[in-house]
């Protein structure tokens, strides 16, 4: 699946899933990193929050396993929302 594809069609949890099952974890950060800035160029506030949602996941589900903590991370809609900024 292309990736800027995946900020319409998928959901937060499904965009992070599709992206570690594609790709290693220092690709999939750089990706995140991309797309945002290009949602920021084309001025997309949507487009952009949702990577910034995916960023968000992504650095929770890594502290928990640096913890040990090998459950997946079930974080609420107002944190996400947080630490996007928009909140």
């Amino acid at each position: 699946m292309k990736v800027s594809r995946a900020a319409s069609r998928l959901d937060v949890v499904a965009a992070v899933a599709a992206l570690h099952d594609g790709y290693d974890a220092q690709d999939v950060s750089r990706i995140v990193r991309l797309e945002q800035v290009k949602a920021r160029r084309a001025r997309s506030r949507k487009r952009f929050n949702f990577w910034a949602e995916v960023a968000a996941r992504m650095a929770a589900e890594r502290s928990a396993r640096e913890a040990g903590d090998s459950s997946p991370i079930a974080m609420p809609e107002n944190e996400l929302e947080t630490r996007a900024g928009c909140g």
